[in-house]
């Protein structure tokens, strides 16, 4: 992926810990994870030291507390003082971004940065908060690799990992990254191809190359799954680095169709599957896809394993599928169930889920109050089912009218309790987030006059996630 601020290549890479010590927050930007110096370098146009001298536009930011700070901004004029790699001269002009998501680095006047520069041409060099690019005072790991590279024309060393995402058998993780060892990395040059070997950690590495551009694939067994991002292409400076990791994936497919109880199909049905081991069902712990409007569905790049396949079978009904949780091939208890097993590179096809009937919907009615007994209005209420905490049904979007009144629906048999959140007024301006909630209840029948006071703290969940730790 290559940024383009004012139309000047960039490349990513950076972490976040730059993007928020060194500018202010740019929003709609993320950044892969940071990778070593010498991949920005072998990547860059141009790697030096320079101090920041003007720009031709400024942007202010006011920090928390409220101290005003101005950055340079879009084109940026520097002094070199120092030259790694590139930059002949000893005045730079460095285009980024000027803001509003663009992934621009915002630079303070007169500070000195070590900045990694990118674009086809000296004349025309971009960098932004995806690179290495820092203040000096932070570049302590690139420093010390910049100034003890060694000589000119010992090449440039390409790494990295081949794994398979395959389900984990001893753990409820869905899908666990595990080494594939012996698999042939082929690393192909304008005149010469190469190629690794994975050792039993999945790792491989080759040294010594010449500077230039490789096309790297991972040479994986016919039923993994290659996706467009398999091969890559790098360009490589000399002393420089690329890492290419690979995590391949089952190229498996089960697919069938949606039946409503009148045999006709059921579009859009959300389909889930479930690993058979996990004892309870959450929301998430699996795979999940929507069919089309002819009821036909399709899950891919499945694990290894053996599955549950069905419809709410880790939420209770909704508006949108007012059916029972429904495992396949069509029975509502999880006993009854037909385990579904697939192997690497299996296809399953004619799997048909076939829906009971639909369960009785009912309206849930009631109130919300602030402690004081004064009514709510225009706060946030939901239904949920205490068999799934935090989940909405029938969605979130709800609030109380300018009488503290609402309506909810729900379903028959099912146990539910209201929920209301809201953000409450303090005297130093600062809204303090307090929820509510009902009695729980088993709804039977249209239920009225359900009443939920605000007078807990924080948000529904909060002392489960302080209980739990990060």
């Amino acid at each position: 992926m290559r940024l383009k601020p004012h139309r000047v290549p960039i490349l990513f890479g950076i972490s976040l810990f730059v993007f928020m010590v060194s500018a202010p927050a740019v929003s709609a930007c993320s950044c892969m994870p940071e990778r070593p110096p010498c991949e920005g370098f072998g990547e860059a146009k141009a790697v030096f030291i320079g101090k920041v001298t003007g720009a031709k536009e400024q942007r202010e930011h006011r920090d928390e507390h409220g101290k005003v700070f101005k950055y340079d901004v879009g084109e940026i004029y520097f002094n070199v003082e120092e030259s790694f790699f590139g930059m002949p001269a000893t005045r730079a002009v460095i285009h980024s971004g000027t803001g509003g998501g663009d992934c621009g680095y915002w630079f303070r006047r007169g500070e000195r940065y070590l900045v990694y520069a990118y674009g086809e041409s000296l004349n025309s060099l971009g960098t932004n908060i995806c690179t290495r690019t820092r203040p000096l005072a932070d570049a302590g790991e690139d420093l010390a690799f910049l100034r003890n590279l060694p000589r000119k024309g010992m090449g440039v060393r390409i790494f990295g990992s081949v794994v398979a995402l395959l389900k984990d058998p001893k753990s409820s993780d869905w899908r666990t990254s595990k080494p594939l060892e012996g698999v042939t990395v082929q690393i192909e040059g304008t005149r010469r191809t190469f190629e690794a070997v994975t050792n039993p950690d999945g790792k491989y590495e080759i040294t010594g190359l010449p500077a230039g551009k490789y096309k790297i694939e991972a040479l994986v067994p016919d039923h993994y799954r290659r996706n467009e991002y398999w091969v890559r292409n790098v360009k490589i400076n000399d002393l420089g680095c690329a890492e290419a990791s690979f995590a391949a994936q089952n190229d498996s497919r089960i697919t069938g169709t949606v039946f409503k109880p009148d045999g006709k199909p059921f579009p859009r049905a959300n389909v889930e599957l479930i690993p058979v081991d996990v004892e309870f069902v959450r929301r998430m712990h699996g795979d999940e896809t929507w069919a089309n409007e002819k009821g036909l569905y399709e899950l891919e790049e499945i694990p290894p394993g053996r599955y549950l396949l069905g419809i709410n079978i880790s939420s209770s009904p909704s508006n949108d599928q007012p059916y029972p949780p429904t495992f396949y091939p069509g029975v509502e208890e999880r006993a009854r169930a037909t385990v579904i097993e697939i192997g690497l590179g299996q296809k399953l096809t004619d799997l048909d889920i076939h829906l009971p009937g639909e369960v009785a919907k009912h309206t849930v009615r009631g109130f919300v109050l602030w402690p004081d007994g004064s009514v709510a209005t225009g706060v946030d209420i939901h239904l949920e089912d205490i068999s799934y905490p935090g989940w909405c049904v029938n969605g979130c979007s709800v609030k109380t009218d300018n009488t503290g009144r609402f309506e909810l629906s729900g379903f028959f048999g099912y146990n539910y309790r209201v929920v209301s959140t809201a953000d409450k007024p303090s005297r130093d301006g600062k809204p303090q987030p307090v929820y509510g909630t009902s009695d729980s209840f088993l709804l039977n029948g249209d239920l009225e006059n359900a009443k939920v006071v605000l007078t807990n703290s924080g948000r529904p969940g909060d002392k489960d996630k302080k209980r739990d730790g990060p």
